[in-house]
Order: structure tokens, then sequence, then C-alpha cells
């Protein structure tokens, strides 16, 4: 099983702590669970498939649009549908 490190002191981080303000836990859920996906693929994964597979509904969609608008997230600019974290290029 692949693995990656993360920050063990990531809550206090400016960003995600901005996540958590607008979205609570269930923000840092999603976000860190997009990371998991994200470290288990082989390739970039297209942003459709992985928003289906999380099922990421209205509700959600408002916080994945947050997570994009601050950075956290964002789409590959060669591949616009595919999904990359800045956590995970570090």
């Amino acid at each position: 099983m692949k693995y990656f490190l993360h920050d063990s002191n990531a809550f206090n981080d400016e960003k995600i702590t901005e996540l958590y303000i607008n979205f609570g836990y269930e923000g840092l859920g999603l976000f860190y669970t997009i990371l998991e996906k994200l470290a288990g693929q082989e390739k970039p994964v297209k942003t459709l498939v992985l928003k289906k597979q999380l099922n990421v509904g209205k509700k959600l969609e408002k916080c994945w649009s947050f997570m994009e608008s601050i950075d956290i997230i964002s789409r590959s600019e060669e591949h616009t549908s595919e999904l990359q974290s800045h956590q995970l290029s570090r």
C-alpha cells in the first residue's frame, strides 16, 4: 500500500484553517480523502471521475470550489480535467 507523509502540524496551515472555518471537519475530510485518492493513482485522475467516486454533490461542490479558489487543489494546466494537490507535490 502506498502512503504519503503530511505535516503533523497541518491544521495550523493558513489554507487548511480557512477550509476548516468555512466547511468544518466535513471540508477537512473531503480534502484528505482527495489526497488519499490522488496518492494512490499511477497517473493524474480526471476531476469528473474523482468527484463521482467521492460522491461529491451540491454541498461538497461548494467545498471543492473553495479548495480550488484558495489553491489547495488545482486542475493540471496541461489537462484541465485532471486534478492535483500542492500538498502532494511538496
